[in-house]
């Protein structure tokens, strides 16, 4: 016959709930951010090739023929080559891009990764230290 002890504070798991919270704070401060500060447009040259990027594969295209006069749709960091056109960056952002290009709203691929890191940092505390680092460091990452 085995004893049951009633739920305590320490079984409950509130530090869950806290991990989670925090990731949704992350996702929704990052969306506000993209949306009210950076008015959801890229601001980099960096960044309008990733989009540009981007936007080819959301039409299920790796390049697209060059524009004539090629001149006057020069951008940085962005490739002429043998009449074709694509980003000079490795294809791996710019797919995970393309899926908010398809949904219409690129924003919310850097929100949803920023949730993520919140969630696997929380995860990784976890694993290394205990549950206790692990929400510290969500909510260092978070913030």
């Amino acid at each position: 016959m085995t004893e049951t002890h009633p739920p305590t504070l320490s079984t409950f798991p509130v530090r869950k709930a806290i991990v989670i919270g925090l990731a949704l704070f992350s996702f929704f401060m990052s969306a506000l951010v993209s949306r009210t500060v950076f008015e959801g447009l890229p601001h980099l040259e960096d960044e309008v090739a990733y989009l540009y990027g981007a936007r080819i594969f959301a039409h299920g295209d790796l390049v697209i023929p060059s524009p004539e006069p090629r001149r006057a749709f020069w951008q940085p960091f962005v490739v002429d080559y043998q009449g074709t056109r694509f980003s000079k960056y490795t294809p791996g952002w710019s797919m995970q891009l393309a899926i908010g290009e398809l949904l219409g709203e690129a924003w919310v691929i850097n929100a949803f990764m920023g949730m993520l890191t919140v969630v696997l940092v929380y995860r990784l505390g976890r694993e290394i230290f205990d549950e206790d680092v692990g929400v510290i460091a969500a909510a260092l990452t978070a913030f």
